[in-house]
Order: structure tokens, then sequence, then C-alpha cells
């Protein structure tokens, strides 16, 4: 079950909860079900994955709890008192029912769900935020849904952005604020929390389990690299044992050649059929060349799908509307997360399920940008920050030790990608682009007992600046798995962006936005354009369904007004 929009205790007709669910169709394709259980109005869309098929958007118990989850419960068949023939939803609900949030810090996926059990409701999400789950207050309802566009189509709801959180974007190319959203009058749950409400009464939000701060560097645990190459290499075996053999779907994966994804790769081909998805801007590109040794190497198909510049154009628009976030940081950043947006489609014809390399980078300290030159980094954060944080981000920055170089950078850059990077921009991302698509991502990296471990090391035992290298363990893990010769290489390249359709769709939105002849700045001007994007389809006036349209018609429209400014 892949999508779900409520209301709780109010006044909130069903037809609109059911016109809420229209937005989300996109998540669920294969079923959606409508439902009134005293105070609360649920609606739920299915992408069926774990079999039965033909299952209920909605499990009704025959003791009256009802729920609705997103995502998957890895190993729900092992834990206490579960039924050897209960499906996943009803094993989760049962444990609810009898433990209630006690038991959420014993479960492991990729999970948000709603329960219900006549009294007491209770959202939850998981431990790293892979699954959305979004609410706020409307009209004297708790309102719910997995996504903020479900919650930005009920009647009357403000769709006032949040000022602070806009500046961060603006700042930091991500949200930094837990919990809040670029809209004012929404909130998030926040990953490893729940919520509970009753009929009349207020709402909490609470921990079970949160990903731990790392140590400041020099204070945190020195593990032999060995032994650790060792305890990584069955963690993250574990992990993606896990992920695919989870249900009977056959697999795909994101692949790029490099190292997550190679090493991700051989792991995955060990415990089932798996097929690598690459993308390509032209037929020499690295990525692509490297992607077919290692897939050669590993004996695993490769599928690999072609874009040019005027599909990454069409493609943005796209993304941007099931993405719901606004799009910032540098043009690579972007032509990334539409990257994954375009293979997602690709994967989507064919699959259910795919594995990506999420997290990898946050837990490995793999963004050469953020450790390698950590004092440079923030101070290109400090000087955005002097041009256009609010004042409340400056505060947010001052106390994470960002508004400026100093002792605490290294730790500060390392929390920043872990605890707000990731559940902020790149598993939003990478939720919406394979939603989009009837597709769900399941990342291996981002396990919890591979977190407890990385996130207590000392950061020398991850990157070696000297030598300007990152993700050690991870390293030596492939240099030991991958023996083939074509795949050796994986382990010490230094991997590449796709340039060239990037660089064509910059020069294109360029000579729409400024013209052919003048000096530009291309990040400038698509953050300017890419603003405006963000405004129309979900502002002013937002938009209930993707429009059919390129960025580059966008920008025709927009480049006059754009270039006055």
């Amino acid at each position: 079950m892949c999508g779900f929009v409520g209301a709780f205790d109010a006044s909130i007709p069903r037809h609109d909860v059911a016109a809420a669910l229209d937005v989300l169709a996109h998540r669920g394709p294969d079923g959606r079900q409508v439902a009134e259980t005293g105070p609360l109005s649920l609606g739920s869309c299915r992408l069926a994955i774990v079999p039965p098929k033909q299952a209920p958007a909605i499990y009704t118990s025959p003791q009256g709890w009802v729920l609705a989850l997103n995502g998957e419960i890895y190993g729900f068949q092992s834990l206490a008192n579960v039924p050897a023939d209960a499906t996943e939803a009803e094993a989760l609900g049962l444990l609810i029912s009898e433990q209630g949030p006690s038991v959420l810090s014993e479960l492991d996926g990729l999970f948000a769900f709603c329960f219900f059990d006549g009294d007491c409701l209770l959202l939850a999400r998981d431990r790293f935020g892979i699954k959305p789950l979004y609410y706020a207050h409307h009209r004297g309802s708790l309102v719910f849904a997995s996504e903020m566009k479900a919650i930005l189509a009920l009647s009357g709801f403000s769709r006032e952005p949040d000022e602070d959180v806009m500046s961060a974007f603006m700042v930091v190319g991500h949200n930094v604020f837990p919990g809040r959203t670029p809209f004012r009058a929404i909130r998030a749950l926040r990953p490893g929390h729940f919520l509970e409400c009753r009929a009349g009464s207020g709402t909490r939000e609470l921990p079970f389990a949160e990903v731990a701060c790392a140590p400041i560097p020099g204070e945190g645990r020195h593990i032999d690299p060995e032994l650790l190459e060792e305890q990584v290499e069955g963690l993250l075996t574990a992990s993606t044992r896990a992920a695919v053999t989870h249900d009977p779907n056959p697999k795909a994966l994101f692949f790029s050649g490099g190292l997550d994804s190679s090493l991700l790769l051989d792991i995955a081909r060990g415990e089932g059929e798996v097929t690598a998805f690459v993308l390509s801007d032209r037929e020499d590109a690295d990525d692509l060349l490297e992607a077919r040794r290692v897939a050669a190497a590993l004996e695993v198909s490769l599928h690999e799908q072609p874009i040019d510049e005027l599909d990454l154009a069409r493609e943005i628009v796209h993304y941007a509307w099931h993405f719901e976030h606004p799009i910032a940081g540098g043009s690579y950043d972007l032509f990334g997360g539409v990257a994954f947006h375009a293979l997602a489609r690709t994967i989507g014809r064919e699959f259910r399920v795919a594995l990506c390399g999420e997290g990898a980078d946050e837990l490995f300290l793999g963004y050469h940008r953020l450790h390698m030159e950590p004092r440079l980094a923030a101070a290109t954060i400090a000087e955005s920050a002097r041009k256009h944080a609010t004042p409340e981000l400056r505060e947010w920055l001052g106390e994470q030790g960002l508004d400026a170089p100093g002792p605490k950078t290294p730790w500060a850059l390392r929390n920043l990608a872990l605890h707000q990077g990731l559940c902020e921009y790149h598993l939003p991302s990478v939720d919406r682009s394979g939603m989009a698509f009837g597709l769900e991502v399941r990342p291996p990296y981002l396990d919890n007992s591979l977190a407890d471990l990385i996130a207590s090391l000392d950061e020398a035992c991850l990157i070696d600046r000297s030598g300007r290298w990152t993700k050690l363990p991870l390293r030596g893990i492939a240099r030991r798995r991958l023996q083939h010769p074509q795949a050796q290489r994986v382990a010490v390249r230094r991997k590449r962006a796709m340039p060239t359709a990037v660089e064509r769709a910059e020069a294109r939105l360029g000579e729409l936005l400024l013209g052919p002849q003048q000096d530009r700045d291309p990040n400038a001007t698509l953050e300017r354009l890419l603003s405006d994007l963000f405004f129309y389809l979900h502002v002013d006036p937002g938009l209930a369904a993707p429009p059919d349209f390129s960025l580059l018609d966008f920008a025709a429209e927009s480049g006059v007004r754009m270039a006055q400014r």
C-alpha cells in the first residue's frame, strides 16, 4: 500500500478525502479504497508488491482496528506473536494493537503508516524517513497524507510558504528545520517518530528510533580497517538480502558503474536476479563505459537508456511537480535528481521494485565538496547566508557551527548531510521519482545496524583527506570482492558526472533567459527559473496534476520578465 490520506476528529467530508486521494493515484495503481471509521475518514491507494495482489488498500481487522501502510516491514513474519499466515498489514496491526508504540523500535524496513483502533490514531515513519508522511490542522481536523500535494488539494487549505524554509533552500540547498516544510501550515512527521491523537484532544509527536549524531573528529571509535570492512560487508549483505527477498517481484537496480552501485549490484546478484539500468547522455560517457565493464564482469543484464537535453528539459517539469519541494543547489544536483527521475520512468515500465545506492554518501562521507574541503564548504554556506538567510536560519547555522569555518565544521557538515540532506532532499527525491511511476525504490545502505556502526566511528575510519579518498570501508570491500579485471577499477575510480546533456540544457535555457551574447551564470538563471516553476506548480496557482510542457517552454514564457528583474 503506497499512498494514503486521512482526516481525523472533525468535519472534512468523505468526498474531500476521496478527491485528495485522486492526487496520489500514481502511488497506488492497483486499487483504492475510502472508508469511514468513527471520527476517521481514510483513503488509500495500493501498489501490489507483497501478495496477495487483491488485498484491500485499507486493512480492517475483525477487532475493528484499521491500518493503511506505505512501504515494507522486513522480516515481519519473525516478530513475536505474529501468526504464520498473517499478511504484512495484519501482522503490523496486531503488533500495534497489542504493544502500542513500543513495538516501533523493533521494526526494520521502509514505512509510513496510519493505525486507528477506535480510540487512538497513530501515525509513524521509519527511522531514516525513506517513506514520507505529512500532517496539518485544517477546519478543526487533523489531516495527513503521504505527499503534501494531497493536503494542499483540500478545499481552502493555505499554500503560504514558510520563509525560513525557503531561505534554507537558497542557502544550504535543502530544508534544515526538522518537522517543517516549504508550506507554513504543513508539518512533516520527523523520521523515527510517531504521532498520537485521540478524538477531542491534542496531538503529541515522540521519537522511537533516531539516527545518532556523528562524534566530534578525534572522539569517535577506531576499528581495524579489515575488521570494519568485514562488519560493513556483513551488515550490507543482510540488508540487501532483505530488500531482494522480501517479495517475489523481479528487481531492478539504479546503476552508474560507480563504487556504491557496483558493490550493491555484486551483493544483490547473489540473492536473486537483478537487472541494472544506466542513463547515458552520449555513447562515450564515462559512466556508461564503466557500467558496461562492471555489468559484463558480473554477468548482469544491463539496460541502457539514452537521454538528451530536450528529454531533460521536459523531465524537469514532471519531476518538479512530483518532488513538491523547491529545487535548489547547483545544476549538477538538479540534473542528478532529474536523471534519476527519467531512469525511474524507464524502470517503472517493467518493474515494481528497484534498489538504489542512496545513503552511502551520507553514511560513508562520500561528498568531496563537503568532506575533503570542509572549511571551504562552510565558507560558501556562510557567504550565501549573509545574502539570503532569515534571522532564524542564521541562528540555526550558528548553533550548528556553520555560520563560519571553525573546529566544529567537519562534524557539522557530516551531520548536515546525514540528518538534513538525506531526509529533506535525497530521500524525498527518490521516493517521489519512484512512486511517480508506480515503482518502490529500496536503499539497502540505509540499514539500522549499519547506520549505528558508521555513526559511531571517527571520520578517520571513513575518509583520507591527504589522499583525497572517501568511503574507505566500501573501497576495501570492493577491492576484495570485485576481482575481475574489468571491475577492479571501481575501488579506485574517481566518479564523474554526466556533463553533455547538462551543459547543452544549460546553454539552451541560458539563451532563452538572457540571450546568447550575454555573460551569464547558468546556475543563477536556473535558480531563478526553478523558483518561478515551484511557485507556479505548487503555490500560485498550484496544479493538481503534472503539466505537459518542457522547462524550455516555461523559460520562453518567463524569460523576458526574469531578465528584467
